[in-house]
């Protein structure tokens, strides 16, 4: 949700997951409106990686309560992690997976940056 303290947070991160996270996962950002219709400062931080669930359909079937909230789905597009609900919850699993991929590429699992 625009505009919400704890949603700009995870907003602010943005940049840097998707950097981060690009070449492992796909990374999206969904809102409550259409992409087009976002702030330009969102877009500026998302990217073309908004997608829209107006009616909180995907949010609730995958048991998110509140927004922020994050999930990771496998390959299968099976519930992989999550949900989690708000904005530090997020960091921090977001960041946990980060740690995840730094732990894999280090055992040789993933291929190292820039390889």
């Amino acid at each position: 949700s625009e505009g919400c303290g704890p949603c700009e947070r995870v907003l602010d991160q943005a940049p840097g997951w998707i950097e981060a996270l690009s070449p492992f996962l796909q990374v999206h950002f969904v809102f409550s409106r259409e992409a087009d219709q976002l702030r330009e400062r969102t877009t500026d931080r998302v990217g073309d990686l908004a997608l829209h669930d107006l009616q909180f359909t995907a949010r609730s079937v995958l048991g998110a309560r509140s927004a922020p909230s994050a999930v990771l789905l496998g390959a299968d597009g099976l519930l992989a992690g999550g949900p989690v609900n708000g904005g530090s919850a997020v960091i921090e699993f977001v960041e946990e997976i980060r740690a995840q991929l730094a732990t894999a590429q280090q055992e040789g699992e993933l291929p190292a940056a820039g390889s």
